[in-house]
């Protein structure tokens, strides 16, 4: 998968769009998704596999800096595939996406409430990627089905006060670059 086809893909899901100077405070980030309050919790984990200029392994999206933060590369696909329930339909996709929520970033506002708003605003994302996977002619398959402490743990996130939410697989099939990811469901 070309490297630029990525960028625009996390850029469009959750990347910045805009940035507004708030006097002391820095500025506020708007994204290109509807976030209860501008909260924003949500953070991307990606998985990527045979993307031309990067290594295959595990990454952090650092949106504000619109870059792929390096967490590891040892044992990736095999851990990550073990706590996936839908593993096998996605072992040879390019990219997938992990929402993971950081909740008290929407839960100091409020309360259990920010629960469901973190849950949409996921939908939200999930729904962006596979729009902009489509324009580019590749594939997508959204997943929820995960082992929740497994997948945490390969993330490294502590389960509580940050999760994964829901996942998104793009890319093309193995050796037809031009062509979108066929998905068997049987």
């Amino acid at each position: 998968m070309p490297a630029e086809a990525l960028s625009s893909l996390l850029a469009g899901a959750y990347g910045v769009t805009r940035l507004e100077p708030m006097g002391h405070q820095g500025g506020a980030f708007f994204r290109g998704v509807p976030s209860a309050g501008g909260l924003f919790p949500l953070e991307l984990y990606v998985v990527v596999c045979d993307v031309e200029g990067l290594a295959d392994g595990l990454y952090h999206y650092n949106v504000r800096q619109h870059a792929l933060e390096p967490l590891r590369s040892e044992g990736v696909f095999e851990e990550f595939n073990a706590a996936l329930m839908t593993g096998p339909f996605v072992r040879h996709a390019n990219v997938v996406v992990v929402m993971a929520a950081v909740f008290p970033r929407s839960q100091k506002k409020y309360g259990p409430r920010g629960y469901r708003y973190i849950l949409l605003e996921a939908g939200h994302v999930a729904q962006t990627l596979c729009l902009l996977a489509a324009e580019r002619g590749l594939g997508s398959l959204c997943m929820g089905g995960f082992h929740d402490t497994q997948l945490n743990r390969f993330l490294g996130l502590d389960g509580v006060n940050e999760a994964a939410l829901y996942s998104v697989a793009v890319g093309y099939p193995s050796g037809h670059e031009s062509a979108p990811v066929q998905i068997n469901q049987t």
